[in-house]
């Protein structure tokens, strides 16, 4: 059984897309801000791919929501009139969260430190960030495969 892609409610920023994806993918979600942001600086279609992904995905059901639709197989279980679904724990969050998006930020910056002093005179930037674009989507697919 596949799981869906949805915004989240609770790791949001703007609409929830990146907290979702991170979640549909188990990655931190500061990776797929970074990379819209870098998809907007290097030619502005990070905003148009979150826009269309903000109206495509839906939005995570809500405990009310997902009390509501039962999963295949499962019994309905029967409220009495006015009692509210039962909410689940959160899940407990995870301590070094922002460790890889901090390592992955120091590395761009000095990157582009060296680039400026011209340390790098053979480095293309257009190259680059395909290459690094290709590289989380395919880090990304096999992560996600090995779990399933």
């Amino acid at each position: 059984m596949s799981r869906r892609l949805y915004r989240s409610r609770a790791d949001r920023i703007l609409g929830g897309v990146c907290g979702g994806l991170g979640a549909h993918f188990d990655a931190d979600p500061v990776i797929f801000r970074l990379l819209f942001i870098l998809m907007t600086v290097m030619g502005g279609s990070g905003i148009l791919i979150y826009l269309v992904m903000l109206v495509v995905i839906p939005r995570e059901p809500g405990p009310r929501e997902a009390a509501a639709v039962p999963s295949p197989g499962e019994p309905v279980p029967a409220l009495a009139e006015g009692d509210a679904p039962a909410e689940e724990p959160a899940p407990p969050g995870k301590p070094n969260r922002g460790l890889g998006a901090g390592i992955i930020l120091i590395a761009v910056g000095a990157l582009f430190l060296a680039s400026n002093l011209g340390l790098f005179w053979w480095w293309q930037w257009k190259v680059f960030w395909p290459v690094v674009l290709i590289a989380v989507g395919l880090w990304l697919l096999i992560r996600r495969n090995g779990k399933e």
